[in-house]
């Protein structure tokens, strides 16, 4: 277990199986990336467990940015910015997400997966790249979901990109301010 608060993060931090991360009022920039995207889940381990609370990703406008990456791994995000071309990917995994925004992306805006139904609100993403909300899951099943009335997606290429996944009927999209005014739906990411 790593409980980490009040710090400027600028190296990269590779969570592990069964692993617990703890981040609160930190700072990401510089190579400040949480990354285990090539870390598979093995047999009889738990996934990471990553926490943010009140932390700041602050890129430096290139692909390379200080970013959030996770695979197989169980996120708590709250309160936690993505800016100047950082992004957040956490796909697949077990989410709770309150108070994200993105802004200025060089990619998606939000990646999410998971492998069961997933409920977003409370959710900011402007001016991505590519969709606001990259919404994907497991190959082996996919997810449904559902976006709540509190998320605002303006300024996109698309609001939302779906890859193995749907949405429910209920969901919010906005229907302009957006360059493409679409659900983009491809079969991969």
């Amino acid at each position: 277990t790593l409980n980490v608060a009040f710090t400027d993060v600028k190296a990269q931090v590779v969570p592990d199986d069964n692993g617990v991360l703890l981040f609160s009022d930190c700072t990401f920039t510089s190579y400040g990336t949480v990354f285990n995207g090539t870390v598979l889940q093995a047999t009889g381990t738990r996934a990471p467990y990553v926490q943010l609370d009140r932390c700041d990703f602050i890129g430096d406008g290139t692909f390379a940015s200080a970013s959030l990456y996770l695979a197989y791994a169980t996120a708590v995000l709250r309160d936690v910015t993505f800016t100047n071309a950082s992004y957040c990917s956490v796909s697949p995994g077990y989410l709770f997400v309150d108070n994200v925004v993105s802004d200025h992306s060089t990619q998606f805006g939000l990646n999410l997966g998971s492998d069961s139904d997933l409920f977003i609100d409370n959710v900011t993403v402007t001016n991505a790249s590519f969709g606001g909300l990259e919404l994907s899951g497991d190959t082996r099943n996919g997810t449904n979901v559902l976006i709540g009335p509190n998320v605002t997606l303006q300024g996109n290429n698309f609001p939302v990109h779906l890859t193995i996944a749907g949405l429910y009927a209920a969901s919010n999209i906005p229907a302009t301010g957006n360059t493409n005014n679409m659900i983009h739906v491809s079969e991969f990411a």
